[in-house]
């Protein structure tokens, strides 16, 4: 179980880090976000690729840790009371 995790840890890190690094890449091979280039300014959807990126490193180093559960039940605990386990 716990190889598994630490496998697809090491892939999804190392997808934020290409997003990161190669970041001209990714907004060549997927277009310009309309949405990202209106609310954060001009050049904002490389930045929008960054926030995924790290976003996307939190997220697997909780799910690495094997918090990710706790996390959104805690985020979810907060917006319905009941989702609590």
């Amino acid at each position: 179980m716990f190889i598994t995790r630490l496998i697809i840890s090491i892939l999804l890190f190392g997808l934020a880090i290409l997003m990161l690094v190669k970041n001209k890449k990714f907004v060549d091979f997927f277009g310009k976000n309309s949405w990202a280039e209106k609310h954060f300014g001009g050049g904002g959807t490389y930045t929008l690729f960054k926030i995924i990126a790290l976003l996307l490193i939190f997220f697997t180093l909780l799910y690495l840790t094997g918090m990710l559960n706790s996390f959104f039940t805690s985020i979810l605990g907060l917006v319905f009371p009941g989702a609590k386990s």
